[in-house]
């Protein structure tokens, strides 16, 4: 499409504010719908989870936004040292907000021993071998594959009327 246009596009995600990103142009018709004329199906996105956003402003790059590009990644591609943004800080970037990206169905991180004590009607993202009678994914232990993986998984989820998604802990690091 770029070649084909000869110029430069600019286009927001795809997911409405809150709401857990497209990862296909299913997902994207799903979430636009009636509020776009056309999706192109470029196919299923590579990564999956939100990009790094850099602040290139300053003297001494920063790190707005973690994404699938490490800050070791962008150092070594700089030839330089990159700030991280705190965690409490007052800037602004998209992804931010305490519901960003969450699904409809109310989702809880919960600790690997803390499982087997989450009750009713559930649906559980795991890493470990827990054992339920509920709806249970086994995610991915790479963390590229779980990164790519986990939007869509919890997209699928929110539609299956669970009253909760419990997500259990990914390791530190």
């Amino acid at each position: 499409l770029l070649e084909a246009f000869a110029g430069g596009l600019v286009a927001p995600s795809a997911n409405q504010f809150t709401h857990v990103s497209p990862t296909n142009a299913e997902a994207v018709t799903e979430e636009l719908a009636g509020s776009v004329d056309l999706v192109l199906d470029g196919g299923e996105c590579r990564v999956g989870v939100e990009s790094t956003i850099v602040d290139m402003t300053s003297e001494i790059p920063r790190v707005l936004r973690p994404g699938m590009i490490t800050v070791d990644q962008i150092e070594q591609v700089l030839g330089q040292k990159v700030l991280r943004l705190q965690p409490k800080s007052d800037m602004r970037v998209p992804g931010q907000h305490l519901v960003h990206y969450a699904p409809r169905t109310k989702t809880i991180v919960v600790a690997q021993h803390k499982l087997p004590q989450v009750q009713g009607n559930v649906a559980f993202m795991v890493l470990s071998d827990f054992i339920s009678t509920n709806k249970l994914v086994k995610m991915p232990a790479s963390p590229e594959e779980y990164a790519h993986v986990l939007y869509r998984v919890l997209r699928q989820l929110d539609k299956l009327g669970f009253d909760k998604i419990v997500v259990e802990a990914v390791p530190d690091g």
